[in-house]
Formats: structure tokens, sequence, C-alpha cells
């Protein structure tokens, strides 16, 4: 027996220096297929992103807030001050809504100046607060135009060649500021019958295209890969030892990625996202993860994946907005006409609506109560509580809307 045991343990060390070696070892290639494809580069003179990067770059902040938010609503004196200081940076957002391609530069994707961001989100709040202006002034057609310009700026960066999560997230963000003050606009001012079937036709080019987010999705892959590569001194061979695989590592960003950019396509509560690995874990658990084979690689992997889930929820939010701003433009356009809600959204269908717009969780329709004056979605949870959840309405796990 102790012969055995001894024959056993020589083979192991024997064995032990091969198998370091093999499992040490970093792939040879990266598999990365299409996320790594970079778009081919579009004329300076045909692309939007120079032209809101020229309208940006007149913006006068100064004592403007930080957020879009708190400049949509700001008091009406400081914001008629800062539409007027600001009109030559307005004017320029008609160039970049007009130029036939939008796609950003390669440096975009590391967009780190604090300043260029809070110009491009400041321009689509300053439409939605000269909207608001034209609004009270009672200059109604002037207001839809700016508000329908604010969302379709955010629809353009959302949806640009060659950007990455933090242009999706932007424009996302541009689009709700905007359909908010559309929605408090038709609620105040009802619509004509033809006003609203028109502006809602409109509204429909403004949903998020199939195409969208998995480009997001692998400019987002472009955009890590180049910030490890460089933070790798850009040899991944050199780089490459028992504890990190440069190669191996960016394919688990790959494989993540593109099942990201497959699974976007579909309703929020039919996604399969991968859950974020993390607090969950014992300390034995995140140990055995760090010293294995490229056990830094996966530290990295784990930290520099977005959490996906949460940003497809306020994806499937705004887009479920969209849909809620449509219904209510043509249930108050059928109100002032008739003088009641109608019995239900089929009513409004086609004369008004050229669907009942859809719920982008589920991809169910849109609930809607007259009796009660409300839409509502069944939310991130996927469960319907009939439009009575608790908190804020634009909670994603539960929201609704008042007509």
């Amino acid at each position: 027996m102790p012969r055995a045991l001894f024959a056993v343990g020589l083979v192991f060390l024997l064995l032990l220096p091969g198998v370091v070696w093999v499992q040490g070892r970093d792939v040879p290639a990266l598999e990365e297929g299409e996320l790594g494809r970079t778009p081919e580069p579009v004329r300076a003179a045909l692309n939007g992103r120079e032209r809101l990067g020229e309208a940006a770059s007149r913006l006068r902040l100064d004592d403007m807030p930080e957020t879009p938010k708190a400049i949509a609503g700001a008091p009406a004196a400081r914001a008629t001050a800062w539409v007027a200081r600001n009109r030559g940076a307005l004017a320029g957002v008609e160039a970049v809504l007009e130029a036939p391609r939008f796609q950003l530069r390669p440096e975009d994707l590391l967009l780190d100046d604090p300043a260029e961001v809070r110009r491009w989100r400041a321009l689509a709040a300053l439409l939605v607060v000269r909207a608001r202006l034209e609004a009270d002034d009672g200059r109604r057609a002037e207001a839809l135009v700016d508000f329908e310009r604010a969302a379709r700026l955010g629809h353009r960066v959302e949806a640009a060649e060659g950007g990455a999560l933090l242009h999706g997230l932007m424009g996302l963000e541009m689009r709700s500021l905007a359909l908010d003050g559309l929605r408090d606009f038709a609620l105040e001012a009802p619509l004509s019958e033809p006003e609203a079937r028109e502006l809602v036709a409109r509204l429909d080019d403004l949903r998020t295209g199939t195409n969208t987010w998995p480009r997001v999705w692998a400019g987002e892959y472009r955009a890590l890969r180049a910030a490890l590569v460089d933070g790798w001194g850009g040899d991944l061979d050199a780089a490459a030892n028992w504890a990190l695989h440069p190669n191996r590592t960016l394919n688990r960003f790959a494989a993540h990625f593109d099942h990201l950019a497959r699974e976007s396509a579909r309703p929020c509560t039919q996604m399969v996202i991968p859950r974020m690995r993390g607090e969950d874990m014992t300390f034995l658990r995140k140990l055995r993860i760090f010293l294995a084979p490229n056990g830094a690689g996966e530290v990295l992997f784990e930290v520099g994946r977005p959490d996906a889930r949460r940003v497809h929820e306020r994806r499937c939010l705004v887009d479920t907005k969209l849909g809620a701003v449509q219904a209510t433009l043509a249930v108050r356009a059928h109100e002032a006409r008739h003088g009641a809600l109608p019995a239900s959204l089929d009513q409004l269908v086609p004369d008004l609506l050229p669907a009942i717009p859809r719920d982008a969780f589920d991809g169910q329709p849109l609930r809607y109560a007259p009796e009660r004056r409300m839409l509502w979605s069944v939310g991130a949870d996927a469960r319907d509580a009939g439009g009575r959840g608790p908190g804020d309405p634009l909670d994603p796990a539960e929201p609704r809307w008042r007509l």
C-alpha cells in the first residue's frame, strides 16, 4: 500500500508541471465575431455627430443645473433666460436631425469628458424647456415641434452607429424627458383628433429599432476591449500569465455581449440575462476563482460587465412610456371631441391609433381602465397589479399613467 501511494504521488508530481502549463496558457486568438467589427467611417458632411458637436459647443451653461431633469423643471424666469442665450445652440439641433447619418467617432466610445456629456444632455433638456415656455404662451404648434425634436435627438443618440452603453442610456434619458413633457402637454391641452393622429404616427418612428441595442452592446464590447488592451500595454501575449489570460478574458466578454445583443430583441420579461455574481458569493468561492487559472481575468469580467437587467428595464420602460404617450394623445383627443373617455383602446383603432400600443415588458397591449382614468404596464416583475402598485408611478416594477 505505501508503495502504491508513493507511485501515485510520484505520477502526480511528474504530471503537475504539464497540467500547470496547459491550464496556465492563454487561448491563441480572440473569438469576437461581428462584435469586433468597427463601422465604416461616414463623411463629416453627412454625419449628424459633427453637427451635434458644433451645436453643443455653442451652449452657455453658466448657472444651469447639472441634470436634464432639473433644467426641464426650472422656474419660467430662469428657463426663459437660458433659452434666450442659447438660441444659436438650439438652432443647430435641426441640422443634427436633418443629417442622413449619425455615427460616433472611435474616441466617443471612451467619452470621459463630463463637460461634453453634460452639453449633449443639456441640449435635449433646453428643447423641452423651450417647448414648455411655448405651450405656456399658447404657441401649441411650436411646442409640439420642440417636444418632438427633443425626442428625436434622443432617438438618434441612442441608435447611433458606433455608439456604446453610455450613448444608449443618454439617448433613453433624452427620449424619456421629451415624452414626459409631451404627455403633460396632452393632459393640459388636448390635441384635436387630426393633430393627435398625425403625431401618433410620427412617434412610431421613435421606437427602439431591432438593431439598436445589438449595436449598443457591440459598441460597449469594443469600448471595454480598448480600455483593457490599453491597460495591458497593447501586447496581449506579453501580458499573459497564470492569473491573467487576456484573450480568454476578452472571449468571456465577447460571448457575454453577444448573448445580450441577441436577447435585446425580446420583450423584457422574456429575456434570459445572466445573474450578476458578487454579493451572494462566499469568501471561499471568491478565493477559489481568484486562485484558479485566469483568476484575475474572471475578476475583471465580474467587475467590468454592466448590470444588463437594469439597463433593459430602463429601455423597456421608455418604450412603454412612448406607447403610453401615444395612447394618452388619442384618448384625450377623443374625450375632447366626444365628452367622455373611450370604453376601450380598441375604439380608437384605426382612426387615432394604428394599433393598441404594446407593453414593451411583455409584448402585450397596454392595460387601460377608463373608469379609473388609468393606463398601466405589467412592469419588470411581469405581474399585473391592475395599475395599483405602490411607490413611484414610473417605477419599472409597476409603471402607470393617469389620464
